[in-house]
């Protein structure tokens, strides 16, 4: 089987390959990209009601563009926080959302990636050096995806 989707070297990822999918849903280390058929809109709230997020945020949205000019759509990017109870159900983790959001009109599909880093634990808290190298990673992984098989989008 060939690859659908490929990304140029980016920590901790290193060469990830995404295959046609049997399912709908990849999860791989802290990240998670989902195909989605709805708008983007609702994207953000519906990962946040996934979480059980006590609070949701979004903080900024922006773009990046495609600057190797092929098939692959240009990213949505949208950066966000949400409180989640996961270790302590006293106490709500800080986790920033990181999300990108590649519109295949053709296909009437939405690829989506998020990120989620968790800045505030039960277990401590990110140093600044962790969070700049996350959101490198992140930027490296929205600009270097690129899609190969639009037969993917069945």
């Amino acid at each position: 089987m060939t690859s659908a989707l490929s990304l140029k070297y980016c920590k901790p990822f290193q060469s990830l390959k995404i295959r046609k999918p049997s399912s709908k849903s990849y999860k791989v280390n802290q990240f998670i990209l989902v195909l989605l058929n709805y708008p983007y809109r609702f994207h953000f709230d519906a990962l946040a009601h996934d979480n059980s997020a006590e609070k949701a945020e979004i903080e900024q949205i922006g773009g990046i563009p495609n600057a190797r000019r092929d098939a692959t759509p240009s990213a949505i990017v949208l950066q966000g926080t949400q409180l989640i109870k996961k270790s302590d159900p006293d106490a709500a983790d800080t986790v920033k959302i990181l999300m990108a959001l590649y519109r295949v009109q053709e296909k009437n599909v939405d690829l989506l990636a998020t990120f989620n880093i968790p800045l505030v634990q039960a277990s401590g808290v990110m140093s600044e050096a962790e969070y700049l190298q996350t959101t490198h990673d992140f930027r490296e992984f929205a600009t270097s995806l690129k899609i190969i098989d639009f037969g993917l989008f069945a």
